[in-house]
């Protein structure tokens, strides 16, 4: 069964860590040099919702996981306390980003509508919101990818000494 655990919880840090990656650092690098300002906000704008979403869920599940792994296992190394916080921040990480930001970002970009017509201070906000949203999600996945690294040391551990 902690292999199985395991497996998922793999799964999950992949899907968590390079869905985030690509969408934020490939896909949306490549609509922004392909499409013009107004249509990429727009696809930028449907694309969100779905792309937190599934940040959020695989957060969610990736928490509960690595703690259910850590207890089953017995997990008591640093390592796992590290992992065990990085996690749990990653999570309220991707949850502030779906419920809090998201939202925000969209009210400030249905109130100055399209971007060729808002005015500065519009735009500035918009900026400020958005910016802020990015670097959480950014700071979230270098937190995944450590708790991958605390994941990988602790499950090393335990299968030598489980042998």
């Amino acid at each position: 069964m902690r292999k199985l655990l395991q497996w998922i919880f793999s799964l999950d840090l992949a899907l968590w860590f390079g869905g985030g990656v690509y969408f934020s650092a490939m896909a949306a690098e490549e609509l922004s040099n392909q499409l013009s300002l107004s249509q990429f906000g727009h696809v930028i704008g449907i694309l969100f919702p779905p792309f937190f979403t599934l940040m959020a869920i695989t957060a969610v599940v990736g928490a509960i996981l690595y703690i259910v792994i850590g207890r089953t296992s017995d997990m008591q190394s640093k390592s796992y306390t590290v992992g065990l916080w990085l996690v749990l921040f990653s999570a309220l990480a991707a949850l502030v980003n779906r419920l809090i930001l998201l939202p925000k970002v969209q009210h400030i970009e249905q109130a100055m509508g399209p971007l060729a017509s808002a005015s500065s201070a519009e735009l500035q906000q918009f900026g400020m919101w958005h910016g802020l949203s990015l670097g959480l999600h950014f700071l979230e996945m270098a937190a995944v990818a450590l708790v991958w690294l605390c994941f990988s040391l602790n499950t090393s551990t335990t299968g030598r000494n489980s042998a």
